[in-house]
């Protein structure tokens, strides 16, 4: 079946949405498909269930062959324009890059802070020895109000982190909690 150019945008439209997962030559429901795009698939702690993984569209074979031109070149654009929306929110985020408390655990009073974006390699290389890697998915001996797997800023070195990555003064942890009371 040839696809109409309004079919193509909406492809387009479709595959530049950051919230789908790309996958190529798959097989779902009994259909071979050159691309598809799924809900990722994530752990729901509340509901200790499995969520997502859902394919919500597809390209066949057939239909890829007929139009391989067309979908390849707005599947790139939509790639381009995917990257290019990435790269904005996380330059944005990184505007107001901050520290805050993520998780606390009642059992012990343990705390994990953490940064609200990512930073550049750079900026990680310099902040590295102040930081650490926790998972508390598997801490049977806890009783952590969130679950998280990630780094985690060293709670002593907040104030170090908070002036290697120059963070606003209005920002910082200390600054916001005395804001708060």
């Amino acid at each position: 079946m040839k696809l109409t150019q309004q079919q193509i945008q909406e492809i387009e439209g479709k595959f530049a949405q950051e919230c789908y997962e790309i996958l190529e030559n798959i097989t779902y429901q009994g259909k071979d498909l050159k691309y598809a795009l799924r809900i990722p698939e994530t752990y729901d702690h509340k509901l200790k269930c499995k969520i997502g993984g859902a394919v919500v569209f597809g390209i066949t074979n057939q239909t890829y062959q007929e139009n391989k031109e067309e979908i390849e070149k707005a599947i790139a654009k939509a790639k381009k324009i995917r990257e290019e929306e990435k790269a904005k929110r996380i330059r944005e985020e990184r505007k107001n890059i901050h520290i805050y408390r993520y998780a606390y655990d009642w059992e012990s009073g343990t705390e994990i802070y953490v940064l609200s974006s990512r930073v550049s390699t750079e900026e990680w290389e310099k902040i590295r020895p102040y930081m650490y890697f926790i998972d508390t998915t598997c801490d049977t001996d806890c009783e952590w109000d969130r679950r998280y797997i990630g780094w985690g800023v060293k709670k002593k070195d907040i104030e170090k982190v908070e002036e290697i990555l120059n963070i606003k003064p209005e920002l910082r942890y200390k600054n916001r909690r005395e804001n708060d009371k």
